[in-house]
């Protein structure tokens, strides 16, 4: 994995998107293989849209380069979506399970054979922090974020 990180982060920063993107789909392959996707996508506080900035600039070729593999795959995964401490906990879970429902229809978006199967089936919104202090600052950006749970397909 570390292999493949580092190819990944040398064409990224020797702007060699097309390369980028492929190795990124190689970090993709392997995390279905193994069974774990080790992918975070993180939010604007109160927010379905992803967080902007440098650091996240990779979203769109992340999500288009998952999907495409995942689809290829047949893969099923849960989208599981978090929010931070801060506002009431009824309101952190809607806004977690608009979080993961966006980011599933942005993969079906992308492969539309997804959506037969079960990624992001249920949409779910949970609130595990990491780090954060309730505060909806940068200390909390990694509290609001969506994962990827790979699961055994049904049927």
């Amino acid at each position: 994995m570390r292999t493949l990180t580092g190819g990944y982060l040398a064409t990224g920063k020797l702007g060699r998107r097309q390369e980028n993107a492929q190795a990124f789909g190689k970090i993709v392959d392997y995390g279905l293989d193994a069974g774990k996707l080790s992918l975070l996508l993180t939010f604007r506080p109160g927010a379905t849209s992803l967080h902007g900035g440098t650091a996240t600039a990779p979203y769109d070729m992340w999500l288009k380069t998952l999907a495409q593999h995942a689809a290829q795959r047949s893969s099923c995964m849960e989208v599981v979506s978090h929010a931070s401490r801060g506002g009431p906990e009824p309101v952190n879970e809607r806004l977690s399970a608009l979080r993961a429902e966006h980011v599933r229809q942005r993969l079906v978006d992308e492969a539309p054979a997804l959506e037969k199967a079960p990624v992001g089936q249920p949409d779910t919104g949970r609130g595990e922090n990491l780090i954060g202090t309730g505060k909806d600052n940068a200390s909390d950006a990694l509290d609001r974020r969506v994962e990827f749970r790979l699961l055994a397909c049904q049927g």
